[in-house]
C-alpha cells in the first residue's frame, strides 16, 4: 500500500513537472534550475574530458553553448506554447462570434417558418441552419455534444410542421433531405441521437437511401410509399406505419413489434426472421412475402391478406387470424 501511495505521489510530481516544462508561462524558478543544471553538465563534460581523455577542445565559445542550450530550448518551448494558447483563444473568440450568428440566424428563421407568407424560405433557412451546426460539430469536435442538441431542436421544429403541410410537395422535398441528413449522422457520429417518437410524417415517398441499422423506434409515417430503401436490422418498435407500400423492400431481421402495420402492403417484400411480435397487421397485403422464421406471437392479421406467404418456421403463438386470413393460410 506504501509502494503504491509512493509511486502515485511520484507520477503526479512528474506530471507537475512535465506541466510546467511545457507551460505558455515563463517560471523564473524553473529557469534558474534550468541554468544551474546546464552549468553541472558543463563541468560535468569538462571534467569527463581530462579523466576519460576525450580530446575535445576546451573552449570557452563551447561550454557557454552548452551552459546556454537548455534555457535556450526552455525558452523556445514557453514561445511556442504561447503561440498554442494565443491561437486556441483567437479560434474560441471565433466560435463564439459564430454561435452568436447562428442563434440570431436561428430567431429569424423561426419567424419566416411560422409565417404562412413565408414559410418555405424559413423552412430553407432551419435546414440551412442544421447544416451550419453539424459542420460545426465537424470543425469543433470538443464542443460537438454541445451542438448536437441544437441540431436535435431545429430538426424538430421542421419536422413538426409537415403532417399538416403533407401536401406541399416543396416542403416535403425538405422533409426528406433532413430525413436522410439526420439518419447519416446518427450513423456517423458517437454521442448524437434523434427522438424519432416525437416525428409524426405523412405522405412521403422515400426513395433509394440506406435505413439498415438505425433506431427509428417510435416513429409515425403513414400514407407514404417506400422505395428501394435498405431497412434490414432496423429498429421500427412501437412505430405506426399505417397505410403505407413496402412492396418488395426488404426488412429483414427488422423489429417491428408493438408497431401498428395496419392496412400496409408488402408485396414480395422480405421479412426472414422479422420481429412482428405484438404487431397490428389488420388488413395488411402480404402477398407472396418472405415471412420465413418470423416472430409474430400475439400478432393482429385480422383481415390481412397472407396468399403465398412462406410461413415456414414462422411463430404464429398467439397470433389473431380471422376466418378469411386462415384459409389464404391453406
Amino acid at each position: 500500500m506504501k509502494n503504491m501511495k509512493k509511486l502515485k505521489f511520484i507520477k503526479n510530481n512528474y506530471k507537475k513537472t512535465q506541466d510546467k516544462l511545457i507551460s505558455s508561462t515563463l517560471n523564473g524558478y524553473l529557469l534558474l534550475i534550468i541554468i544551474f543544471c546546464s552549468i553541472v553538465l558543463s563541468i560535468f563534460i569538462y571534467k569527463s574530458n581530462d579523466w576519460l581523455s576525450l580530446k575535445l577542445d576546451n573552449t570557452m565559445t563551447g561550454y557557454i553553448a552548452i551552459i546556454g542550450s537548455l534555457p535556450t530550448v526552455y525558452l523556445w518551448i514557453v514561445k511556442e506554447r504561447k503561440k498554442e494558447e494565443e491561437l486556441k483563444n483567437k479560434q474560441q473568440e471565433i466560435n463564439q462570434i459564430k454561435v452568436s450568428e447562428l442563434n440570431k440566424v436561428y430567431v429569424d428563421a423561426v419567424n419566416q417558418f411560422f409565417d404562412d407568407k413565408t414559410f418555405i424560405a424559413g423552412a430553407y433557412a432551419l435546414l440551412a441552419l442544421v447544416d451550419d451546426w453539424i459542420n460545426m460539430s465537424r470543425e469543433y469536435d470538443e464542443k460537438a455534444k454541445a451542438y448536437y442538441p441544437r441540431v436535435s431542436q431545429i430538426s424538430s421544429v421542421i419536422f413538426s410542421a409537415q403532417k399538416d403541410r403533407c401536401d406541399n410537395e416543396l416542403f416535403n422535398s425538405i422533409i426528406i433531405e433532413l430525413f436522410k441528413k439526420i439518419i447519416i449522422l446518427e450513423k456517423n457520429r458517437d454521442g448524437f441521437s434523434f427522438n424519432w417518437s416525437k416525428v409524426s410524417l405523412k405522405k412521403l415517398h422515400l426513395s433509394n437511401f440506406d435505413l439498415s441499422s438505425t433506431n427509428l423506434a417510435g416513429i409515425e409515417i403513414v400514407d407514404s410509399e417506400i422505395i428501394n430503401v435498405r431497412m434490414s436490422n432496423t429498429n421500427f418498435k412501437g412505430a405506426i406505419l399505417t397505410n403505407n407500400d413496402f412492396t418488395f423492400e426488404n426488412l429483414s431481421h427488422a423489429d417491428l413489434s408493438d408497431t401498428d402495420l395496419s392496412e400496409s402492403t408488402f408485396i414480395g417484400s422480405n421479412l426472414n426472421s422479422v420481429n412482428l411480435s405484438g404487431a397490428c397487421l389488420i388488413s395488411a397485403v402480404l402477398n407472396h412475402a418472405n415471412l420465413k422464421g418470423a416472430k409474430l406471437s400475439h400478432a393482429d392479421l385480422s383481415g390481412a391478406d397472407l396468399s403465398g406467404v412462406d410461413l415456414s418456421t414462422a411463430n404464429l403463438s398467439g397470433a389473431k387470424l380471422t376466418l378469411e386470413t386462415k384459409s389464404e393460410l391453406n
